[in-house]
C-alpha cells in the first residue's frame, strides 16, 4: 500500500482527512483537546521529519503522526462547522414572526415554490434577535410567490420549525439530509408572508441567477416546451425540479442519471472544446498565457451561466486546479490534482462528505483515472472503429467500479444494461450538450436561436425515448437489501486490494482482497439468515389513510384503505421503502375495504379480525363487534371503523392503537379514557409507526 501510494501525496492527506471529518461529523467532542492535539502532532512531525533527513528508521514514525495529524483536524473541523451551525439554529425562536431573506433561486413545484432562506431576525415577546440561521422555505404557489428572486427579504408570520423526524421505518430522513445541507428548520409560509425589502448577500451569485433564468426564457420563447424544455434546462442549467419523475426514474434505471446533473462531465466536454480551439495559441511561450487566461474565464463564466451551482463549482475547482498546474509546469498526476480539489472543498464545509452527490462525482472520476487505463492496458484495439467504442466502454466500467458500491448504499440497485445505455446516451447527450451550447451563444438571435431550439428538442426527444426503451429490458435494475455502511466499507476494501494486486502484480494483496470477500459474503449470510426469521406487525404512520404490514421471513403483506389506494406515492414514500431495503421475495398489497377474508403471508384476516404473529388485531368497526365477550391484543382506532371507548361493551383489549388519520382531539379523548381504565394507548402521531417483532 505504502508503495502504492508513494506517488500520491495529496492522495495520503485526503484519505485521514476524510475519515477525520466522518468521525467529526458523527460524534461531538471538545474542540479544545483537538486543537492541543493538532499543534502537538504538527510539532512530532516536524520533528521526526528533521530526523528522517539523517536515518529512515524514523520514517514509519513520522507516517503515523501524519496520519493521525491530519485525522485530528478533519475531526476539529467538523466539530468547528457543526458547532457553528447548530449555535446559529439554537437562537431562533419556533413559531413566531421571523425575517428572512432568499439565498437560493426559488423553485417553482406543482403546489407550492421552495427556496433557501437565512432567518435574519426573530420578533419574539422578549424583542428582536438576530441570527444566521438557514431555513427551507416553503410558500404557496401564486403569481406573488413566483416573483420572488434571489435576494427578496420577506416577513413571514407562521415562524420556522424543526423538520418532521422519520415516522416510518425505512422511511426518508427528510431533517438528516437538511441537516446535512446545514439547513436546521422548515417554514411553511403558504400565503401568510409580505415582501420587506431586498439585500443580496453576493452580487455575483444574484448575476449568475439573472443570467440562467435569462437562458431558461430564451428556451421557451424559441420553442421548447414539455419534457424536451424540462431536460434542456437538466442538461444546460442544472435544473431538474421540471422533470416527469417517470422519466427521471427511466434514466436512474438506465444508469444514466448523471447526465441531467450539470457536473464533472459536462465542464470536462466544455473544456476539451476549449483546449482544441485554443492548442495554436499554446504552441508560443508568449500566447500561452493567454490561453490560460481564457481557460479560466471560459471554465468560470460556465459556472456562472450554470446559476454557480455546487456541482459544477466541484468540477470547475478540479479543472482550476489542473490548468493552475500547467501554468506553473507541474503536470500532476490526475489523482493528485482530484484530491487537492477534494481538501479544498471538504475543508470549506466539511458536510460535503455525506452529500451523494459529491462522492459520487469523484468516485466516477477517480475510478476513470485509476481502472481506465487498466483496462486500456488490458487490450489495445488498432481499428479505428472499435477504438471509441472500446474507450467509451473502458470509461464507463471504470467509473462504475467506484461508483456502484455507492448505488447500492444510497439507492439499494444497480443498472444492468449501464454498458449498453451509456454507449447510446453519452455520445447523444453529448450531441445535446454542444447543440445546447449553440443555443446558449445565438439565443438572444431570435432566428438563428430558434433554429437551435428545433435541433436541440429533436435530439432530447430521441435521448428521452432511448432511456426509456433502455428501461424496459430484461432485468434493467437489479434491486437489493440495504447495505450497512460496514459491508460498503468492506466493498471499497476489497476493490482496491483487488486493484492493487492487478497493477502490481502482488499475490499477498490478492489473497487480502479474497479475505475481504470472504468477510462480506459471511456477513451478508448472516443478514440473510437473520432476515428469514423475522416476524414484524407494523401499523404505519400517514396523515390519510392507513397502512398495515406484516412480515413472516422474506414475505410480505400490507394492507390498505381506499385513500391510500388512491394516493400511491403515500404507499412509495412512507411503507414501501421499509419493505425494499429488505429482501422481500413475495410482497402483496391488499385493500381492506374489499376484503373480507384472507389467509396467506404469515397472517389470516376474518371478519374484522386480523391474526398476525401471535397477535389478535381487532380492525372493524362498532357494527362489526363480536356478539359474545372477546380480547385482542390490539385494539385499531382508524377513521373507517371510528368508535369511542365507552362503545365496547363485549370486547377487552390489551392495547389501543390510534393510527394517523385520527384527528388531535380525538387522540386525546382515546388516551384519557384510555388510562381510566388502565389500557395502554399508543398514538402513531405521536411515537410514529408501531412495530411489533418477534
Amino acid at each position: 500500500m505504502q508503495k502504492f501510494l508513494a506517488p500520491f501525496p495529496l492522495v495520503r492527506i485526503v484519505i485521514p482527512l476524510a475519515a477525520g471529518i466522518a468521525i467529526g461529523l458523527s460524534h461531538q467532542f471538545d474542540t479544545t483537546p483537538l486543537a492541543v492535539a493538532i499543534v502537538l502532532l504538527l510539532f512530532a512531525m516536524l520533528l521526526l521529519g528533521n530526523f528522517i533527513r539523517r536515518s529512515s528508521k524514523y520514517y514509519l514514525w513520522h507516517g503515523l503522526a501524519a496520519f493521525a495529524f491530519f485525522l485530528t483536524t478533519g475531526t476539529f473541523l467538523a466539530n468547528m462547522h457543526l458547532q457553528m451551525n447548530t449555535q446559529s439554529a439554537s437562537a431562533v425562536q419556533k413559531d413566531v414572526p421571523v425575517l428572512v431573506r432568499i439565498i437560493s433561486d426559488p423553485e417553482s413545484r406543482e403546489n407550492n415554490v421552495r427556496c433557501r432562506a437565512r432567518v435574519i431576525a426573530v420578533y419574539s415577546d422578549s424583542g428582536v434577535v438576530n441570527t444566521d440561521a438557514v431555513t427551507m422555505l416553503y410558500l404557496k404557489r401564486n403569481k406573488d410567490a413566483e416573483t420572488l428572486r434571489y435576494g427578496d427579504e420577506i416577513l413571514v408570520e407562521a415562524g420556522v420549525k424543526d423538520p418532521s423526524p422519520v415516522m416510518n421505518p425505512g422511511e426518508f430522513d427528510y431533517a438528516k439530509w437538511l441537516h446535512s445541507q446545514g439547513v436546521y428548520f422548515v417554514c411553511f409560509a403558504r400565503d401568510q408572508w409580505k415582501h420587506s425589502g431586498f439585500h443580496s448577500e453576493s452580487w455575483i451569485k444574484q448575476q449568475a441567477l439573472i443570467l440562467r433564468r435569462y437562458f431558461k426564457e430564451r428556451l421557451q420563447v424559441c420553442g421548447l416546451s414539455g419534457q424536451e424544455l424540462a431536460v434542456s434546462e437538466a442538461l444546460l442549467l442544472g435544473q431538474s425540479s421540471d422533470i416527469d419523475p417517470g422519466l427521471l426514474a427511466s434514466y436512474s434505471a438506465s444508469g444514466t442519471l448523471h447526465v441531467l446533473s450539470v457536473s464533472g462531465m459536462h465542464v470536462a466536454l466544455v473544456f476539451v472544446v476549449l483546449l482544441k480551439l485554443l492548442a495554436p495559441l499554446e504552441k508560443n511561450k508568449k500566447t500561452k498565457w493567454i490561453s490560460f487566461v481564457i481557460q479560466f474565464a471560459v471554465i468560470w463564466f460556465y459556472a456562472f451561466m450554470t446559476g454557480m451551482s455546487p456541482s459544477v463549482l466541484r468540477s470547475v475547482m478540479m479543472l482550476s486546479v489542473i490548468i493552475t498546474g500547467r501554468v506553473i509546469k507541474r503536470n500532476a498526476h490526475l489523482l493528485n490534482t482530484l484530491s487537492a480539489s477534494a481538501i479544498i472543498l471538504l475543508i470549506g464545509n466539511p458536510q460535503l462528505l455525506v452529500d451523494a452527490g459529491f462522492l459520487l462525482s469523484y468516485c466516477a472520476v477517480g475510478g476513470i483515472v485509476i481502472v481506465q487505463p487498466m483496462l486500456e492496458n488490458v487490450w489495445s484495439p488498432q481499428n479505428r472503429l472499435v477504438k471509441p467504442v472500446w474507450s467509451l466502454v473502458s470509461v464507463t466500467l471504470a467509473a462504475q467500479v467506484f461508483t456502484f458500491p455507492l448505488g447500492l448504499y444510497f439507492f439499494q440497485q444497480f443498472p444492468t444494461w449501464f454498458i449498453v445505455s451509456n454507449l447510446v446516451i453519452i455520445p447523444l447527450s453529448t450531441i445535446c450538450l454542444y447543440a445546447g451550447l449553440f443555443f446558449l451563444c445565438t439565443c438572444w438571435w431570435t432566428w438563428a436561436g430558434t433554429l437551435f431550439a428545433y435541433v436541440l428538442g429533436f435530439l432530447i426527444a430521441l435521448l428521452n425515448t432511448s432511456v426509456s426503451f433502455t428501461e424496459y429490458l430484461p432485468a434493467a435494475v437489479l434491486q437489493t437489501a440495504n447495505w450497512s455502511g460496514f459491508e460498503i466499507t468492506i466493498l471499497y476494501s476489497m476493490i482496491i486490494l483487488f486493484l492493487i494486486a492487478f497493477a502490481h502484480r502482488q499475490k499477498r494483496v490478492f489473497i487480502a482482497g479474497l479475505s475481504f470477500l470472504l468477510i462480506l459474503l459471511f456477513d451478508i449470510a448472516l443478514v440473510r439468515n437473520r432476515d428469514l426469521a423475522i416476524e414484524e406487525f407494523t401499523v404505519f404512520h400517514m396523515r390519510d389513510g392507513l397502512a398495515i404490514g406484516v412480515r413472516s421471513g422474506n414475505e410480505a403483506t400490507i394492507f390498505i384503505d381506499s385513500l391510500t389506494a388512491l394516493s400511491p406515492e403515500q404507499l412509495n414514500f412512507h411503507v414501501l421503502p421499509d419493505y425494499e431495503r429488505a429482501d422481500i421475495r413475495n410482497l402483496s398489497v391488499l385493500r381492506m375495504d374489499t376484503l373480507r377474508t384472507f389467509n396467506g403471508g404469515g397472517c389470516a384476516v376474518d371478519k374484522g379480525w386480523l391474526n398476525a404473529m401471535s397477535l389478535r388485531v381487532w380492525l372493524g368497526g362498532k357494527n362489526d363487534l363480536p356478539t359474545t365477550s372477546d380480547s385482542c391484543d390490539i385494539l385499531l382506532v382508524h377513521s373507517k371503523n371510528f368508535f369511542m371507548l365507552e362503545d365496547l361493551h363485549v370486547l377487552t383489549p390489551k392495547q389501543i392503537v390510534i393510527s394517523g388519520e385520527v384527528k388531535k382531539k380525538w387522540i386525546a379523548k382515546w388516551e384519557e379514557d384510555a388510562k381510566n381504565r388502565g389500557i395502554a394507548c399508543y398514538s402513531t402521531s405521536i411515537s410514529g409507526a408501531l412495530v411489533v417483532s418477534n
